[in-house]
């Protein structure tokens, strides 16, 4: 028999929580164990322990209606105020039995529907209490044989004095529980995984897919389960005295072994079989939500069904769903359509910090009469107000247009401002305004145009008689702005003549320069281009010298000196053009050459 390691079914891996498909599953733990839990106990778990209770679970068929019992309920007991989302934990509880000759296809899914003019929305986590009474033989069958193979060897008298009789007792406990036990197991799923659909008659519904979640879970209770036994097998020892390995080693190598793998890793098919065999008793599902009334109804009826996926639909709802109704206070239409207005006025107020605009709609959202809106919108306005001088002081502190007696003229205007608007002008009126001398201004920038050397002597004389006749340091900036773009443009007009005119590039190599001109964003970025073009040579005239070489070489009326003078400028050359031209040349020179031989014998 093979030993199992201890790495595959730990305690610790046991009672790890698992997560499959955005959806946490905390325990469900059940029966299925020794020392005392049977099948029908639910065991839970969290960080503080085990914790086990009894449970009875109630059986129902699985199919499209899952339960023929739905009871819906919510933890309200005030009306929802209009137009407001509202916290509302509905509880969906199912059971009894459903038609048992429907078609069992589709997830399983707990869905809320609201009528027309009420939105919902998933808000928490969503807890789900099931009990699983059956289906899950197919999985659990050949495990059933074995062990039932394992004690017809060891279940007498003489090996028990061996074994243990309380090991066979509890071997004989778990054998009878995995033949009729039923599984219970808690579990929540993230909201993130909620549903929300819109129905033709205008209604809404909430889903939840419970199955997600469902298979994670029967595989923590079963591998749990299953390793108990699988330790308790291998603990055996009949001292050679009974050979117990024709029905404990295909019990443990074949059938455990690998099932508590595929669990515990979630390999193979075996936790989609589990959801897909598994037979669904009581269940009970809580969702955390919020619930918005439009107002124009003074109560919605909230339906809750539990059903397959493909038949939540309307007449589901109309026909085998828990309803529970919601009383709405439809006086707080008003006073919503007062916030929403509130809230819109203090988003447009520009001179609040995103903190205070935070802050102001909250206590709109808070509030509960007209009166305190409207005071929350007067202190807003007055601190919107007050932002606004301190942003005009600074404002107006750091013109240089104005020196600082004129400063303090459009500074002094401010406290009598009432309104944002007039704070506005102060500041646009300070600077428009001229001070009393921009002779320092003038003159900077009259220098600075005149060192602009790509500028023609027309275009400086243009922009510094524009400094001349300006009335105020902004005006001034804004010119030499325009100058210095105006001669960048001219620095790129020179440096594309200055590339296209080189001779050590090829055309390829000075696109390569030119390409890089429209990124430039300074006079110095132009210039340093070209200078780079100026000290290039072309990527790769290697080749090209060696063919020129080879032709030279090749041409045998040309002199040796000749020869040598003309790969010698093939070696000189930096373009292939220039290449080109002194094959080309030597070419006309050999030709010539060639002719004169000829002409010379036929004198002869």
């Amino acid at each position: 028999m093979k030993k199992v390691g201890k790495t595959l079914v730990s305690s610790v891996q046991r009672k790890r929580m698992y997560k499959a498909k955005k959806m946490w599953v905390i325990a469900g733990v059940v029966g299925l164990a020794f020392g005392g839990v049977t099948l029908s106990d639910f065991v839970s778990v969290d960080q503080n322990g085990v914790h086990i209770t009894q449970r009875t679970a109630e059986a129902a068929a699985v199919d499209s209606q899952i339960f023929s019992d739905v009871d819906t309920t919510a933890d309200v007991t005030e009306p929802l105020p209009a137009n407001q989302a509202t916290n509302v934990n509905f509880t969906v509880a199912g059971s009894g039995v459903a038609d048992v000759s429907a078609v069992n296809t589709g997830s399983r899914e707990v869905a809320l529907q609201v009528p027309a003019g009420t939105d919902i929305t998933a808000n928490g986590p969503i807890s789900v209490d099931v009990a699983v009474t059956g289906g899950l033989g197919t999985i659990l069958d050949p495990i059933v044989n074995g062990l039932q193979g394992v004690l017809n060897v060891i279940d007498n008298p003489v090996t028990k004095l061996l074994v243990g009789s309380s090991v066979v007792d509890n071997l004989n406990a778990t054998l009878d529980n995995l033949k009729n036990g039923a599984i219970t197991a808690q579990y929540t799923i993230d909201p993130s995984e909620a549903t929300v659909t819109t129905l033709p008659d205008g209604s809404q519904y909430l889903a939840v897919n419970i199955d997600g979640g469902l298979g994670t879970a029967l595989s923590q209770t079963l591998s749990g389960t299953l390793s108990d036994l699988l330790d308790t097998l291998s603990s055996i020892n009949l001292l050679g005295i009974v050979n117990l390995d024709p029905v404990l080693s295909p019990l443990v190598d074949n059938l455990l072994t690998p099932l508590i793998s595929e669990l515990t890793t979630g390999t193979g098919d075996t936790v989609n079989q589990l959801v897909d065999l598994s037979v669904l008793g009581s269940t009970s599902v809580t969702i955390p939500t919020q619930v918005t009334p439009d107002g124009t109804q003074d109560s919605v009826s909230v339906k809750g069904a539990i059903a397959r996926s493909e038949l939540i639909n309307v007449d589901l709802f109309a026909n085998s769903a828990g309803t529970t109704p919601l009383q709405v206070d439809t006086t707080g239409t008003d006073l919503a359509t007062a916030k929403a207005d509130a809230t819109a006025t203090i988003d447009a107020m520009k001179y609040l910090t995103d903190e205070e605009k935070a802050d102001y709609k909250q206590q709109v959202a808070d509030a509960t009469t007209a009166d305190a809106i409207d005071a929350v919108v007067t202190d807003a306005t007055a601190q919107n107000l007050a932002n606004a001088k301190d942003w005009a002081t600074t404002e107006i502190g750091g013109l240089t247009n104005l020196d600082d007696a004129a400063k303090q003229t459009y500074l002094d205007q401010l406290p009598g401002a009432t309104t944002v608007e007039a704070v506005e002008q102060i500041v646009e009126d300070a600077r428009n305004a001229t001070g009393t001398d921009l002779t320092a201004e003038k003159a900077d920038a009259t220098a600075a145009i005149d060192a602009m050397k790509y500028l023609t002597d027309e275009e400086k004389a243009d922009y510094k008689q524009q400094v001349a006749d300006a009335t105020t340091a902004d005006a001034i900036n804004a010119i030499v702005t325009d100058a210095t773009a105006k001669n960048l443009a001219n620095a790129k007009d020179w440096a594309t003549t200055e590339i296209g005119g080189l001779t050590n590039l090829d055309d390829a190599g000075k696109q390569a320069y030119l390409n890089q001109l429209p990124d430039a964003a300074t006079v110095e970025a132009v210039e340093q281009i070209v200078e780079d073009a100026r000290n290039a040579t072309s990527t790769d005239l290697t080749a090209a010298k060696a063919d020129a070489t080879a032709a030279i070489d090749g041409m045998k009326y040309l002199t040796d000196e000749e020869k040598a003078d003309y790969k010698q400028q093939v070696t000189d050359a930096t373009t292939a053009d220039a290449i080109d031209a002194i094959v080309t040349d030597a070419t006309a020179k050999n030709w010539r050459m060639q002719k004169t031989g000829r002409q010379k014998r036929l004198m002869v």
